[in-house]
């Protein structure tokens, strides 16, 4: 059985009745980097992109957010529906442009645990 099916046969994923609040988090500057860019029929280029920089409060707990994610081994989209949200705002949290009140963060993070501990004995 794998991760995803886990997730679709559990009772406690049933987040959509309360969805979490998500809010904008302003980025405080930008970060340019050089960029490997692939144009579909046009050929691929090296350029400078510019990306937003979050608060650093902010970053931290987006990477936790993800560590603990990945650490039990679950998907962007399996992470995403233990919460009710679309991956792209699964994403967003870990990337710290989008953010959740903090007991939400704290519940994100023990729901992404109980859920690896499940999968792994």
């Amino acid at each position: 059985m794998s991760t995803h099916d886990k997730l679709d046969s559990d009772a406690e994923f049933a987040r959509c009745k309360d969805p979490m609040k998500l809010r904008p988090v302003e980025p405080v500057g930008t970060e340019r980097s050089y960029c490997h860019m692939n144009r579909g029929d046009q050929p691929h280029t090296w350029e400078y992109v510019d990306f937003p920089v979050y608060p650093k409060a902010q970053m931290e707990r987006a990477k936790a957010l993800r560590k603990a994610r990945v650490d039990a081994d679950l998907g962007l989209r399996d992470g995403a529906k233990l919460f009710g949200l679309r991956p792209v705002e699964m994403s967003g949290l870990e990337r710290g442009s989008l953010t959740v009140d903090d007991n939400e963060w704290e519940e994100m993070l023990a729901t992404i645990e109980r859920a690896g501990k499940k999968d792994h004995g």
